[in-house]
């Protein structure tokens, strides 16, 4: 009978807190936006075609420069400016650590449909890649 009762007590804790629990849950999330929430709600804002330009032309940009970093890590350096932005996507002469395939399938044209420009500086260690002008 004692273990019964144990149970028993153990049992309408659990259901107690479970249900205070389960309380404080919804009412704190009727209170406030969640993160999650917030941020579906700032994407669904309709952008202008500049502001989609915009967008597309800084994740070109940020594509470029990580597909270049790859092109630097295969090859110990970034492709001169004679080889361009091309180097991501045809293997120049004598690199022989150039992946197969290539860095990027195929180069991006800015807003204007035009190549980006892409300048290395003169000793070697960065690089500009910026739309057309």
């Amino acid at each position: 009978m004692k273990n019964f009762k144990t149970y028993q007590l153990f049992f309408g804790l659990l259901l107690i807190l479970f249900v205070v629990g389960g309380a404080a849950y919804f009412l704190g999330s009727k209170s406030k936006t969640s993160e999650f929430d917030s941020f579906f709600q700032k994407q669904d804002k309709k952008l202008s075609p500049s502001q989609l330009a915009e967008n597309k032309q800084k994740q070109d940009i940020a594509d470029l420069g990580l597909a270049l970093n790859m092109f630097k890590l295969d090859n110990g350096r970034y492709p001169s400016n004679q080889e361009g932005l091309s180097a991501l996507v045809a293997q120049p002469a004598n690199l022989p650590s150039w992946r197969a395939g290539g860095y990027i399938q195929k180069l991006p044209l800015d807003g204007s449909g035009k190549a980006y420009n892409y300048q290395l500086s003169q000793d070697g260690k960065t690089f500009k890649v910026q739309p057309s002008s």
